[in-house]
């Protein structure tokens, strides 16, 4: 399954377990981010493709440094002027780590909330309320029998 994502003007192809350099992400150091502008998706079977972007879909990653990429010269000439300069530039970079690539938001939080395992306590409290609604009908039903049996003792009914 690979994605691809656009960030700081460029776009990048990314899979699972995949580190990638990016333009700087000014987050703290080793937490988590999420690029939203999603380009295309595919897993082999099916391929999702966003116009621009696929309005559902995430790719999670662990920011795990910031560094200064290497420096760059800026050197400007005009000849016969005796006119040069010569100017450097160090980028600040973020290198993140691509942890999972999700096609649906909607969907993944859907099964992440179905597949929670119930604890012991969690069924004992589910099978009190459930014997408690069960006595609470129970004696709604004798109520109504008691009422239909006064009734037909006052109209004389059989």
């Amino acid at each position: 399954m690979f994605a691809v994502i656009k960030s700081g003007g460029k776009q990048y192809r990314v899979s699972v377990g995949d580190t990638l350099e990016v333009e700087r992400i000014s987050v703290g150091g080793g937490s988590l981010v999420e690029f939203k502008e999603v380009l295309l998706i595919d897993d082999g079977h099916k391929t999702w493709l966003g116009q621009p972007y696929l309005p559902k879909a995430l790719v999670r990653a662990q920011l795990l440094e910031e560094f200064k990429d290497d420096k760059i010269i800026v050197f400007k000439k005009k000849r016969r002027k005796q006119y040069k300069k010569k100017r450097g530039h160090r980028q600040i970079q973020s290198r993140v780590k691509i942890l999972e690539i999700i096609p649906d938001v909607e969907l993944k939080e859907k099964e992440t909330f179905e597949t929670k395992p119930i604890d012991e306590l969690q069924k004992k409290e589910m099978t009190e309320v459930l014997e408690r609604e069960d006595k609470a009908i129970e004696i709604e039903t004798e109520e109504a029998e008691k009422k239909v049996r006064g009734r037909k003792k006052k109209t004389g009914e059989s």
